[in-house]
């Protein structure tokens, strides 16, 4: 107590009564310099008599009344800053804490303590929240996750100890955060490689301009239709390009045509053009929307190699229309027997196109010579000269290339809700529509008289209304199975009148109404108009009638936000919507982004989680309902636990799910395999699913009692999006309406599904599965592919089949992967977020380099953003 009387002298003089004292409150510093002064937050009043008596506990009170600015959270300090814990708050005495300059010290505090991340050249790099106590491997995560993925650094690093000796992986298990602690920091050696000159005409700036404007504007496109684009002045405005510059990006399906890009790519580089891949993948802290902006923005020529399932997935969707609203010169590449493709009918019912191989080379009596997975070299030459050809006639003059380069049509439209191009943009032209705003009705025949009464009733409340009925076309009443049944080309000139009809309304409209029906889901024609709006305009969907929606429906449209009919109030909460949504000053809703993010947050930590290239997902029925299916299932496990390398992945469900998953992880045991098994549940989920899984009373799940659980999204239909999304291939055996949705998420997202056929449910085509996961995927053999569709084949044979077939797609994309990376420049320059996650893992050795600034000028970018709806 010496020192407590030392202190207490020092306001000797001071009269002993109840009359207040002023002490300073101070906010010290967390800040390692010596000099710094602490943070003055105000005064406290107390007498002399309670500064004796008082507990420090009992400041807490007072703090709260007469200091304005004190922080939500804090903890007392003693005199040489040490913090206090609640329970030694109780036993010490005010005057036990004062300083001598009468002041009482707060410190701000934290869920976890702050630990500074340095390099090893004493560089800070930030911070994270962790304890002490933590193991270091757990700490890795935290480093990752709360610094380095945001700084756009590999987590490829090492942690050193206060000595500067490095830490192995096992030692990470045995040591602490405390055992390396200097001063509040930890020091890790992240080795960053020179960053390599970045491409002025494909790199994003580091800080877009920020710009004021006075209000978004009705805008009009010119189309990649328009032959007086004037191609060569409008891309000089978007970057900084060179004159002799032709930047190329090819866009892919990668399941259908990975090999064919890079082998076109080589061809079209050695001509001289500048050639990049697409934007396959988004990694953590690069925003995919930014990164597809300007992978479409900054190119010159866009080429689509149109396959099968070309604009069936998420992104070939999403560049094929940006580029289409930009404007770009799109050059299409036909692997179709017949034009245009069957989703993307409107928006290329015009386009000039290329033929993957020579017309008398596909005549019908040459059936071999349609595999499109095989492309003759001489072939892709001849494409790569015809490419080559019409992209040098871009700069020329403008009648020179309209006699070289085959005839456009000439199409100008309003494109009023894309409200996220500005009115800077030097390829959009401001114009206004004059009279009411538009509203384009899109419904099947059937529905054609509520399409009247929609009409009048809205034109009432003074908009003009146009209706698709009223276009002379043929609306099929079935959606073909695949691209090879479209036996519909385009050579009817009424046919083709109606569709760029449709096409200008369309782009003219500010909000486009969806009639769903039965009749509308089963319709070519509505689903033709629902791709080609998607995404590009505002939409508002009306549920006509009751029905169960198909794949590409939920995909596009999605199961939120309809207006039904049958609700009595359905008409005023449509001119609500309409209101909104036309209104300039609206602004929409962040929730979408939001939900967006946090499904990209959770697909990311499932990568750092697991080693994904070796992932295979497990969907199915919960209950089993072919007599074989379990032992199928049993097999299966058995067969794959017998791989090099496969981690085996279930959704935690009963049935397919438990039964492979059991049956490779014992498997695995048996034979000394360090093989993983892990179980992707979500953290709760409103619906009773006690039939399914091990689901408690408060909606939460449980851990599996074998392999590794993980918990991810707050329902399952949130996880079922996102393991879609992070794993390249899914097993599917048996499976009802839930497997189905898993099924349609993994097609969506350009994912490769294995349909154990004999086993039947969603696997033998029921439950409205997408017809595209029946094609037999690039490396795997016919023979092989057909066992899983023999209902006599023994479960044995199956399960062995199942296991060949997982071994020649996982070879076939570690082909992909080294010769995507033996080309230096296959990917875009300026972000690793082009990579695949397969190159991710593969590079790792050589770390990832951070991009350095660019003081170039930009243009403000311009991305084709989500309206409505999200594409998942």
């Amino acid at each position: 107590m010496d020192g407590v009387k030392t202190r207490i002298s020092l306001w000797d003089g001071v009269d002993c009564d109840d009359s207040p004292l002023i002490f300073g409150v101070k906010l010290v510093r967390e800040s390692s310099e010596p000099n710094d002064q602490d943070d003055s937050l105000g005064i406290l009043l107390i007498s002399i008599h309670e500064v004796s008596t008082l507990c420090v506990h009992d400041l807490r009170t007072r703090l709260q009344k007469q200091v304005l600015s004190l922080p939500s959270d804090f903890v007392f300090c003693t005199v040489k800053g040490w913090p206090l814990s609640r329970e030694q708050e109780s036993q010490l005495k005010i005057k036990q804490i004062v300083t001598e300059e009468r002041s009482i010290l707060l410190k701000r505090k934290y869920e976890k303590p702050k630990v500074g991340i340095k390099g090893k050249d004493g560089q800070p790099i930030g911070f994270i929240f962790s304890d002490f106590s933590e193991q270091l491997n757990q700490s890795r995560q935290d480093v990752f996750e709360q610094v380095l993925s945001y700084k756009g650094i590999c987590r490829n690093f090492q942690f050193l100890d206060p000595n500067g000796w490095p830490v192995s992986n096992q030692q990470e298990t045995e040591l602490t955060v405390m055992d390396i602690l200097v001063g509040s920091c930890v020091t890790v050696d992240v080795k960053l490689e020179p960053s390599p000159k970045r491409d002025a005409e494909f790199s994003p700036p580091d800080r877009l301009p920020i710009k004021r404007l006075k209000g978004l504007r009705d805008l009009s496109f010119r189309s990649s239709k328009d032959v007086e684009r004037q191609q060569s002045a409008d891309t000089s405005n978007i970057g900084v390009t060179s004159s002799t510059a032709k930047q190329i990006l090819i866009s892919y399906v990668r399941a259908e045509a990975a090999e064919h890009a890079i082998t076109l790519k080589e061809e079209l580089s050695a001509l001289g053009f500048s050639v990049y891949l697409d934007v396959h993948e988004i990694s953590s802290g690069v925003d995919w929307q930014d990164s597809l902006n300007f992978a479409v923005s900054n190119c010159e020529t866009f080429v689509p190699l149109v396959t099968h399932r070309y604009g069936e997935t998420q992104w070939t969707n999403r560049e094929v229309k940006l580029a289409d609203v930009l404007g770009k010169f799109i050059i299409p590449v036909s692997f179709l027997e017949t034009w245009p493709p069957r989703c993307l009918a409107i928006q290329f019912a015009s386009t000039q196109y290329i033929l993957w191989k020579p017309l008398d080379q596909l005549s019908p009596d040459m059936t071999w010579n349609h595999d499109i997975r095989k492309w003759d070299r001489k072939y892709i030459q001849m494409v790569a000269e015809q490419i080559g050809d019409r992209v040098k006639n871009l700069n020329m003059p403008t009648q020179d290339a309209l006699e070289r380069v085959p005839t456009l049509i000439k199409r100008k439209t309003i494109l009023k809700s894309c409200a996220c191009v500005t009115e800077s943009n030097s390829q959009a032209l401001t114009s206004d529509r004059e009279g009411h705003p538009l509203i384009v009705v899109c419904l099947h025949p059937a529905e054609k008289e509520f399409g009247a009464q929609l009409k009048k009733f809205l034109e009432t409340k003074n908009y003009d209304v146009w209706c698709t009925t009223e276009l002379q076309i043929d609306y099929a009443d079935s959606i073909p199975a695949s691209q090879e049944a479209c036996s519909q080309s385009l050579d009817d000139k009424q046919q083709l009148a109606s569709l760029q009809r449709f096409q200008e309304k369309a782009d003219e409209a500010g909000v486009i109404l969806f009639v769903l029906s039965k009749a509308f889901a089963k319709s070519r024609t509505c689903q033709q108009q629902v791709f080609y709006c998607e995404h590009r305009k505002r939409v508002i969907p009306i549920q006509y009638e009751q029905f169960c929606m198909p794949g590409w429906m939920r995909m596009l449209i999605g199961t939120k936000g309809q207006e039904t009919v049958s609700d009595e109030t359905h008409k005023d909460a449509l001119l609500c919507r309409l209101k909104r949504a036309l209104d300039p000053t609206a602004r929409e809703s962040a929730g979408a982004t939001m939900n967006e993010a946090k499904i990209s947050c959770a697909v990311e930590r499932l990568r750092q989680t697991l080693d994904i290239d070796t992932c295979v997902y497990i969907a199915g029925s919960t209950k089993f309902y072919n007599q074989s299916s379990e032992a199928i299932c049993r097999s299966i496990g058995a067969n794959l636990a017998a791989l090099d390398m496969v981690t085996l992945v279930t959704g935690g469900f009963y049935g397919v799910g438990e039964t492979i998953g059991r049956s490779f992880y014992e498997e695995s045991q048996r034979l000394f395999y360090h093989h993983d098994t892990w179980h992707i549940l979500p953290e709760y989920d409103t619906q009773d699913r006690t039939s399914q899984a091990q689901q408690n009373k408060d909606g939460t799940f449980q851990l599996i009692n074998y392999g590794k659980t993980l918990f991810l999204g707050d329902s399952v239909r949130e996880r079922e999006t996102i393991v879609a999304r992070a794993f390249n291939i899914c097993i599917l055996v048996e499976g009802g309406p839930g497997a189905a949705h898993e099924v349609v998420e993994f097609s969506w997202n350009d994912h490769i599904v294995i349909p154990v056929c004999c086993t039947g449910g969603a696997a033998g085509g029921s439950f409205n599965v997408p017809d595209k996961i029946f094609e037999i995927p690039r490396g795997v053999s016919v023979k092989n592919w057909s066992v899983l569709s023999d209902q006599s084949a023994s479960p044995d044979r199956i399960g062995k089949t199942v296991a060949k077939i997982i071994q020649d797609l996982q070879n076939t994309m570690k082909a992909d992967t080294s010769r995507e990376l033996s080309s230096p420049k296959s990917m875009m320059p300026w972000a690793t977020s082009l990579y695949s996650t397969k190159c991710r893992r593969n590079i790792q050795s050589c770390n990832q380099s951070i991009p350095q600034s660019d003081t170039s000028p930009q243009k403000q970018k311009t991305s084709l953003t989500r309206m409505n709806t999200l594409i998942l």
